[in-house]
C-alpha cells in the first residue's frame, strides 16, 4: 500500500493527496476507468511521464477530475460525484494513512 495524506469527503468535493509512486500512472488509469469508464484521457495527458507541477482537468456527464501532480505527491479532486462511497473505497484498496511496508 502507498501513503494517503489527506482527504477531505464533502458532498460538493472529494480530495484526496497521495504520494507519487511508480504505481501512480496504473492507478490513475484505474480511477478514471472506476468513475468515467475510460481512461485514455489520463494516457493521453501525462503519456507515462511525471510532469512536475501540472494540472489537467477532465469533465465528462457533470464529473470532473482535477490533478495536480508534483514529484513528491498527486493532488486528486473530484466534483460532481453523485457518490463519493465508490471513490473513497476505490482510494483505500491501494492507499493508507499508514503504508505497510
Amino acid at each position: 500500500m502507498e501513503k494517503l495524506y489527506s482527504m477531505k469527503d464533502e458532498k460538493s468535493e472529494f480530495y484526496v493527496q497521495i504520494k507519487v509512486s511508480k504505481n501512480i500512472w496504473k492507478f490513475l488509469d484505474k480511477l478514471a476507468h472506476e468513475v468515467f469508464d475510460e481512461n485514455w484521457m489520463i494516457d493521453d495527458h501525462y503519456r507515462g511521464e511525471l510532469k512536475d507541477n501540472d494540472y489537467f482537468r477532465f469533465e465528462k456527464n457533470k464529473i470532473s477530475l482535477i490533478i495536480i501532480m508534483t514529484k513528491e505527491r498527486a493532488h486528486i479532486i473530484f466534483l460532481g460525484l453523485p457518490n463519493n462511497d465508490q471513490v473513497k473505497e476505490f482510494i483505500f484498496e491501494h492507499y493508507s494513512f499508514k503504508p505497510l511496508g
